[in-house]
């Protein structure tokens, strides 16, 4: 049976919501082996994530989380230290992505879920991807699409325009978060790299919420710069954001919840043999 080992949220990386079936913003670890389920995840989300069926659920604070921290990590470094110290046959590493830890040829594969548009040098990334794959390896990067294709960041970004929400100091400068939903343009990010048979293709996601609190929520807790306007905005203002996307999700509405599409673009190729 094949093994997983995922380390991610539910929100910004929804195709984990075949395992986990709900809106969790904090990354967390499922690991499953021999039909064994494991989620490694704060305490805060235990209760929901018993409810699936066959999870073991570990709670990062009864693994020594909050120690971790106290004792310097940064929460990305305790919550590998621990995956690491739960599984022992796997390897973790925390590193930047234009400056990869690996010798030339290293792997056979790379790919990067909704990684590179967060990545300040996304074309020393991509060149760094095609100097640890060995000759005939493979690359996929995914990104979402823009929200002129997207109903779940149309209406995201709708609310937020709506509220009057003033831009948020706290966010830090960063590139254009949907640079590469131009096909061209990511097409051209690995080409440039070094590879071939490059191809950019549009893959149908859906983001299912149980309400626009909850969406709120997992976007102010678990994103940055949309985050921050969220984190920045009064009661009255959260308040217009709830009524705008409850108005601008009505056509995606499924019982009491929402089931939003939010399309990403997928883009892969080769390194030459």
């Amino acid at each position: 049976m094949e093994s997983v080992l995922i380390f991610g949220d539910t929100v910004r990386c929804p195709e984990l919501r075949v395992e986990v079936p709900h809106s969790v913003a904090d990354p967390f670890l499922y690991v499953e082996r021999n039909g064994d389920r494991t989620t490694v995840i704060r305490s805060l989300e235990a209760a929901r994530m018993s409810e699936v069926e066959r999870m073991t659920v570990l709670p990062l604070e009864t693994l020594g989380l909050d120690e971790l921290v106290a004792s310097g990590l940064d929460g990305d470094a305790a919550m590998l230290e621990i995956a690491a110290s739960r599984h022992p046959e796997a390897s973790f590493v925390q590193a930047s992505a234009a400056d990869l830890p690996f010798g030339d040829g290293s792997f056979d594969a790379v790919v990067g879920n909704n990684v590179i548009q967060h990545v300040g040098e996304p074309g020393k990334a991509a060149r760094e991807m095609e100097r640890v794959l060995a000759p005939g390896g493979r690359v996929a990067l995914t990104n979402w699409d823009a929200p002129e294709r997207s109903p779940f960041f149309a209406s995201v970004h709708h609310a937020v325009a709506s509220a009057e929400v003033p831009p948020p100091t706290e966010a830090p400068a960063g590139p254009s978060f949907f640079q590469f939903t131009d096909d061209a343009v990511f097409r051209a990010l690995l080409e440039n790299a070094g590879f071939e048979s490059v191809g950019v293709e549009s893959i149908e996601v859906e983001i299912p919420v149980a309400s626009a609190d909850e969406l709120i929520a997992a976007l102010a807790e678990g994103t940055v710069r949309v985050g921050a306007a969220l984190r920045a905005a009064n009661a009255a203002q959260r308040e217009r954001m709830r009524e705008s996307l409850e108005e601008h999700l009505a056509e995606w509405r499924r019982g009491s919840g929402f089931v939003i599409p939010a399309p990403m673009k997928l883009a892969s190729g080769t390194k030459p043999a």
